[in-house]
């Protein structure tokens, strides 16, 4: 078995030093919880979102059989046929199945693993990107380190034995050399993209080789490739962020419950698994020396940026793997509050990450009430946000058009128009052309401005096509719930069909919109009686299939969804609707649990479009 990194590192956190707490946010500090109390309840429901109930009383249809093929996906060189009731993939000529595609027939086995020996007195390593065994597109970004107690003369890259590329050590690892402090290490990574796109759509093994300065040659790790194409027609994906575990702010009281004070919403041990993957049993951390009344759940306490750095890097590692095309970072920017509410630590880490490339990003200018916006502020925020515009990285849309969400335009709106002062008064319409000759003074193109509130951002499509944005959208979308006792809500399936039908009956027409896509709306650990607006968890399939069916709404609307571009709630809201991020795995080895995010990940990499696919298992109880 490949020895997992995050038990590699272990070490690392073991002896990271560790800094002050730092303050935390609690409940009397004025700073408003998550989304400033715009969440999904019992008044979101939506008419037009509602899923249909289950059919109770009327027989008529009830004997109708379901497609066994439904959920099956071939890939692009195959298709699903069911002789007997039994679905299997039948592949185009030439073509073979394997782990449920139809591929080239070029299957190569896995390679014999490499476990990083730093004892052998040889280099030693590990390639963190791309994982053991993974698929890419093309463009390959190989991501690791190599450690020796010898100078290191060269380390190169070999593709079936062939040397590819070599691999410069100039990338800082600070997680590396606190891991292993009695080994030379002033940069022992390397980070580079290597075009494989040349190369046939089969498996390729790569190996990492490094020579020492004696002229010794040793094989630093190892891992298998297959080389597929990456459809041109697949609309782009953004996942909203709300960062509430950095450690700092709201992580140890009001979602892990490790320190008392607020909800602690995690700590009940029914929603341990809720966690997210860097998170640890408290018991299991014997590192640290506790407080007396921490709770069952840790992460990053006492606060180190180390860590959190660490965290993130896997993030970006586990969300580009799956395919994923950018994060939406929400939260106040660093020029209006100093701590950015500890909501901006993750994007410090994002953009302090050697990996930050694998995953584009925009950061949505925020209209809190408590910000109180006028025109000096609005110009403070603008100041920060065009900078990150200018990295490569800044997620567009429509040939190049930076993509740039305003969270609350009706606060913004508000807030703008009752300044007391002359000067800092602007109407919704002002503050958007301000935007865009913000931008556009600093050499940038016309931004593509998008309106988002929490849900219902149709109640206000003509005020924000009066004030000039390009699109609206939401940033959950809770469409096709319904207020019910626990798991008694709408399936999985029948809210997909209500967010579609959502989309046709209050989105289409009123303005252009990028789409709100939940990946699961099941808020119990937040619940406060014995009902509340949910539907339930996804069934095997179903994740992947509402990600083609809204791919397929998006590709159908080229004008009413311009962007091309679907907005998906959420990475990392756990404690809320539930997250894609990969949450913590079973004591002692914690190796994350991924198995919704390899689902969203299969979905993107064999996404074609289909015009006539149907969600066949919205009419199932």
């Amino acid at each position: 078995m490949r020895l997992p990194i995050w038990a590699i590192f272990l070490a690392a956190w073991m002896l990271a030093p560790a800094c002050g707490p730092g303050e935390i946010i609690g409940q009397d500090s004025g700073v408003p919880d998550a989304h400033d109390g715009e969440l999904v309840g019992d008044d979101q429901r939506d008419a037009g979102g509602d899923a249909p109930e289950p059919d109770g009383g009327d027989d008529e249809g009830a004997d109708e059989e379901v497609d066994p093929c439904y959920g099956v996906e071939c890939g692009p060189h195959g298709h699903c046929e069911a002789p007997g009731g039994e679905p299997r993939c039948v592949c185009d000529d030439g073509y073979i199945q394997e782990d449920g595609h139809c591929v080239l027939p070029c299957d190569l086995p896995l390679p014999e693993d490499v476990t990083p020996d730093p004892g052998a007195g040889v280099p030693f390593g590990y390639l963190d990107i791309p994982e053991f065994d993974s698929r890419t597109t093309g463009v390959v970004r190989f991501f690791g380190w190599v450690l020796c107690a010898e100078p290191i003369e060269q380390v190169t890259l070999f593709v079936d034995g062939q040397d590819m590329a070599d691999l410069p050590l100039d990338v800082g690892r600070s997680d590396v050399c606190a891991a292993f402090p009695a080994f030379p290490c002033d940069r022992p990574g390397f980070h580079v993209e290597v075009d494989l796109s040349g190369l046939s759509q089969c498996h390729h093994i790569v190996e990492i080789r490094a020579r020492t300065v004696q002229g010794d040659t040793t094989v630093v790790d190892r891992a298998r490739l297959r080389i597929i194409p990456r459809g041109n027609d697949r609309p782009t994906l953004g996942v909203q962020r709300w960062d509430m575990y950095s450690g700092k702010g709201a992580t140890q009281e009001q979602e892990l419950g490790y320190l008392p004070g607020a909800q602690g919403f995690l700590r009940p041990a029914e929603w341990h698994h809720r966690a997210p993957f860097f998170c640890r049993r408290t018991a299991d951390v014997d590192w640290i020396n506790h407080p007396g009344n921490a709770g069952p759940l840790w992460f990053n306490y006492p606060f180190d940026q180390q860590r959190l750095q660490n965290a993130m890097n896997q993030e970006i590692a586990f969300a580009a793997g799956a395919g994923i095309d950018y994060f939406i970072f929400n939260g106040p920017t660093r020029t209006l509050f100093s701590n950015g509410w500890e909501l901006h630590n993750n994007l410090d880490a994002y953009l302090a990450s050697p990996l930050r490339s694998q995953v584009n990003f925009v950061f949505a200018l925020f209209g809190a009430d408590a910000i109180d916006y006028g025109r000096t502020k609005v110009n403070r925020m603008l100041d920060e946000i065009i900078g990150y515009m200018r990295m490569p990285e800044w997620q567009t849309v429509k040939d190049g058009r930076p993509l740039v969400p305003v969270l609350f335009p009706m606060k913004f709106k508000r807030m703008l128009e009752s300044q007391a002062d002359p000067a800092e008064r602007m109407t919704l319409a002002g503050f958007v052309g301000h935007i865009r000759q913000r931008v556009q003074a600093a050499g940038l193109p016309n931004p593509y401005v998008v309106g988002e509130e929490i849900n219902h951002c149709f109640n206000v499509a003509d005020q924000l096509t009066a004030a000039g944005f390009d699109a609206m959208a939401d940033y959950q979308g809770g469409y096709g719930g319904g207020t019910r006792p626990r798991d008694e809500g709408p399936t999985y399936a029948q809210a997909t069909q209500g967010l579609l039908n959502t989309y046709d009956i209050r989105f289409l027409g009123a303005m252009k919109f990028i789409p709100p896509m939940p990946n699961q709306l099941y808020q119990w650990p937040r619940a406060e009686g014995d009902e509340t607006h949910h539907y339930c968890l996804p069934l095997p399939g179903d994740v992947a299939e509402r990600i083609r069916l809204v791919f397929d709404y998006v590709v159908a609307h080229p004008e009413d969804c311009d962007a091309q571009t679907v907005f998906m709630y959420s990475w990392n809201e756990h404690s809320e609707g539930g997250g894609l991020c990969p949450t913590m795995g079973a004591s002692p080895g914690y190796q994350p649990v991924t198995e919704q995010l390899d689902e969203v990940g299969d979905a993107l990499m064999n996404y074609v479009p289909n015009p006539d696919r149907k969600n066949k298992r919205a009419d199932e109880p």
